[in-house]
Parts: C-alpha cells; sequence; structure tokens
C-alpha cells in the first residue's frame, strides 16, 4: 500500500487544498480501502481501481464537510456576526414610536382623508377598489389622498420644529 500513498494524497490534496487535511483524509480514504478491498476484482489495473476509491472517497468527504456549518473563531464571530441595526432595542423602539407618531397624525386628520389614505398606503389598495369601498368617484379618491398626505407631511413637519425647538430651547 505505500506505493499508493502518494497518489492518494494528491487525490486527497485536490479536494481539500490544504496539506494537513490532505493528511487527515488520506487516513481516511486507506481506511475505506481496506473496507472495500474484498471487494475488488483483478479484472484491470490495481492502482486504478485504488485511485477510483481515493476520489469517490474524496467526493464523499467533501460533500459531507459541505453540509457542515463552518466554526468561526470567537474573535470573527464578535464582527461577522453583528446584530443588524433593525434587530438592536433602540432601533426596535425608534420605530416603535415612528408608528405612534405616524398613527397619532392620522388620527389629526378630517375622516374623509385618513381614511382613503389608510386604504391605500397601509392596506395597499388600488383607487378602484377604495372607490367602490367607500362608495365616491376614483378622482374624488386620488384627490383625497393627495391631500391626506399634505396633511400629514405638513403635520410630521410641524412635530419636528416642535421637537428642535424643545432641543434648543
Amino acid at each position: 500500500m505505500d506505493r499508493f500513498r502518494q497518489p492518494i494524497w494528491h487525490v486527497a490534496y485536490r479536494f481539500t487544498a490544504s496539506p494537513d487535511d490532505a493528511d487527515e483524509l488520506t487516513q481516511d480514504i486507506f481506511m475505506q480501502l481496506l473496507r472495500v478491498l474484498p471487494r475488488y476484482r483483478p479484472s484491470g489495473s490495481l492502482g486504478a481501481w485504488v485511485r477510483q476509491v481515493a476520489t469517490n472517497a474524496a467526493i464523499d468527504s467533501y460533500r459531507r464537510r459541505r453540509r457542515l456549518p463552518d466554526f468561526l473563531p470567537e474573535e470573527e464571530v464578535a464582527r461577522e456576526a453583528a446584530v443588524p441595526r433593525r434587530w438592536q432595542p433602540d432601533a426596535i423602539v425608534e420605530r416603535e414610536q415612528e408608528a405612534r407618531r405616524v398613527r397619532r397624525l392620522i388620527a389629526s386628520l378630517q375622516p374623509e382623508l385618513a381614511e382613503p389614505v389608510m386604504l391605500r398606503d397601509l392596506m395597499e389598495l388600488s383607487y378602484p377598489e377604495i372607490a367602490e369601498r367607500l362608495a365616491i368617484p376614483v378622482g374624488t379618491v386620488k384627490s383625497r389622498i393627495h391631500r391626506g398626505r399634505s396633511a400629514l407631511i405638513r403635520g410630521r413637519e410641524t412635530l419636528r420644529s416642535r421637537a428642535r425647538e424643545a432641543v434648543s430651547g
């Protein structure tokens, strides 16, 4: 079997690209060869059969490694697996506060403006669906949505200017 050590190591190295891993895989391949040797039928070249067994074992090993998760060193985990900003507690609180502000702004709108805006922007209904639901023409839906959005923008600007005044004053 010593005459096959080098060719088997080269097969292993092609699949691992690391000398240490190739050494380990070479040992695994020799163990595989010992298990399948009784099935060898001397109809062809022993060397070709050994290389085929080695290649098949290397492919199996490669497939197993691909399915296993890669474990990173602790310092890389901290760097690589940073929690996305949107999942961080302060970002969640900011989104909740913004949602409360938007709800307050919508509640401050006249009902005939608030309802079409909510149906379009929150429920994502089409203009014809909103017109049908509210029993008003599509043109009126578009007009009310435009007026409602404009009022929301003005209300938001008012809130921002009040917040700036509170901080600076």
